[in-house]
């Protein structure tokens, strides 16, 4: 089974490309040992779709507090796997410790508080998905991103939620969950730097743990 990341080399003045890419190797690592065939997808596979150039002038309007370009980027995500179709959709710092391929309806999201890390949907899912980012209105606000869509369309938009996947030390158990979200956040902003190699190290302590 199949599960895509999305990596699109922009300027990180945070984390550093190189620091992304050898994150990006160990998540490759990570799922191959679980068995999956990890994808590196990017830029290339979003311009593939029929519909790339309606989708970037939409999304190039949204406002950012962040680096635009970054934003940017996680939103042509979803663009690139409309093009791809059904699948897995997982950030490069998000590891499996165990997940089964767990999936419901044509669009599920797997964190608390709508962090779209990982993800599952079919090629209509992504659609829906799609059709909502298109026909948002910012009304003024300063910062849009696929997040802040989805937290504030929580309740009346049509998905699955299934939180199998929390963040790194989120809480008591966090580390028996098949999914583990490691984010800047939590990581290199306490001084658990480099990110990959920390990752890394960690990921050796939970396959012995859990035997994988």
């Amino acid at each position: 089974m199949k599960v895509y990341t999305y990596y699109h080399e922009i300027f990180d003045s945070l984390h550093g490309n190189s620091d992304q890419k050898q994150l990006i190797e160990v998540w490759k690592e990570n799922w191959r040992r679980n068995g999956w065939e990890p994808v590196v997808i990017g830029l290339s596979q979003a311009k593939e779709n029929p519909k790339y150039e309606s989708y970037l002038k939409c999304f190039s309007k949204f406002p950012s507090k962040n680096n635009k370009e970054y934003e940017l980027a996680c939103l042509l995500r979803w663009v690139a796997m409309e093009q791809i179709g059904e699948g897995f959709m997982s950030d490069y710092d998000v590891m499996s410790y165990g997940f089964n391929g767990h999936k419901e309806g044509d669009l599920t999201f797997y964190s608390k508080n709508m962090v779209p890390c990982f993800a599952y949907g079919t090629k209509q899912g992504w659609s829906r998905l799609l059709e909502l980012f298109m026909s948002y209105e910012p009304k003024g606000k300063d910062h849009v991103s696929d997040q802040t869509i989805l937290v504030e369309y929580f309740d009346s938009f049509k998905f699955r939620k299934q939180y199998m996947c929390p963040e790194y030390n989120e809480e008591g158990n966090w580390y028996e969950y098949p999914l583990v979200h490691f984010p800047y956040a939590r990581t290199d902003f306490y001084g658990l730097s480099p990110r990959w190699k920390f990752v890394r190290e960690f990921n050796k302590i939970i396959y012995s743990l859990k035997q994988i």
